[in-house]
Formats: C-alpha cells, structure tokens, sequence
C-alpha cells in the first residue's frame, strides 16, 4: 500500500483525480490499520492489568474493538494481520 501512495501523483496525471483521491484513503486506512495493530500488540504484551491503568480507555476500547489478534497464525477468526 506504501507504494501504491506514493504513486498517488502518478496515478492522478495518469487515471484522474478521483483515482488518485481513492488511493490516498486507501493509504490512509493502511497507515489507521498498522497503528491499530501496533496498539493491540502493545496491549497485549502489557495484560490487562496494565491496560486498565492507562487515562485513556475509550481509546483502548476503540483499539479492541477495531480488530482481533490471535496468537495463532492459522486462526481464522483473526479479521486483520499485518499482511492484510
């Protein structure tokens, strides 16, 4: 995705604005969904207890909500990984 962002410019001159305005929201979504996991990953490593220490737990709830890590690669239940 990193590198269909950066040829945002190209794809604008070359397919149109609006294609390139799609490519951007999909960057973003990249970028949101990496933050997201790294926020999950960090969460789990602390625990819980930890967790429900930190000042800002809608944000917490927010991260949880927004996907589910599993331990196991071959779990199918997982919606998002960081090859998605």
């Amino acid at each position: 995705m990193l590198v269909l962002a950066k040829l945002r410019a190209r794809a604008g001159t070359l397919l149109g604005d609006e294609v390139a305005d799609v490519i951007e929201r999909l960057a973003k979504k990249g970028r949101e969904l990496s933050n997201f996991f790294d926020q999950r990953v960090e969460q789990i490593r602390v625990g819980e207890t930890i967790v429900r220490l930190w000042p800002n737990q809608a944000w917490v709830e927010r991260v949880k909500e927004s996907l589910i890590a599993v331990p196991d690669p071959n779990a199918r239940d997982d919606r998002y990984t960081r090859e998605f």
